[in-house]
């Protein structure tokens, strides 16, 4: 169960005791992932075995997250998404045989409700914009994983996208690039 805010009231402060809480909450069934006995299945998909293992062991640890399935090629990242319908694809951009963008285009064409996060070189820079068209809804950089994978995938997991500051300053950047409005009035 889970505690829902129920329509046309703010949520309070998360300080506040249960008793309060539960006066402007309903209590709602939960998702997979969220808590309770509902798993969170993980697909991890990198072509260096030394990388799949150190994100099995960090993603594997959490309580109600199972790795599911494990690729180290863009061909077999999708197969084997398909074979386990993972609620989280972490998947490595740089993937032989097809890329992270493509494995992402094709696993959210199949299967709806599993979510992508791309995981980036910090020397690479995919284009973030294609990225997210492909329907990935979480990038890190690979020096952002030690401080944000689990914030992540947890994100996620509840179906909430997740960008890291130097993620969304380059999204802006791309958007104020581009110009005006499709209104045609200036800034």
């Amino acid at each position: 169960m889970t505690a829902a805010p129920l329509r046309g009231r703010p949520p309070f402060h998360q300080g506040i005791c249960l008793f309060r809480l539960s006066i402007c909450w309903q209590i709602t069934p939960t998702t997979a992932g969220e808590s309770g006995d509902d798993v969170t299945r993980l697909l991890i998909a990198d072509e260096h075995e030394v990388v799949r293992s150190r994100l099995r062991s960090i993603l594997g640890a959490r309580p109600n997250w199972d790795v599911v399935a494990e690729a180290c090629d863009g061909k077999e990242a999708i197969l084997r998404a398909i074979q386990t319908r993972p609620d989280v694809a972490v998947i490595d951009y740089l993937l032989p045989f097809v890329n992270g963008i493509e494995v992402t285009r094709q696993i959210r064409a199949r299967l709806r409700r599993t979510e992508v996060l791309l995981l980036v070189n910090d020397d690479c820079e995919p284009p973030i914009e294609a990225t997210l068209k492909a329907g990935a809804r979480g990038f890190l950089t690979v020096s952002e994983v030690q401080y944000n994978l689990v914030d992540a995938v947890d994100s996620l997991a509840r179906r909430m996208p997740f960008f890291t500051t130097s993620v969304a300053e380059a999204l802006l950047e791309s958007f104020l690039a581009k110009g005006t409005p499709a209104s045609g009035r200036g800034p």
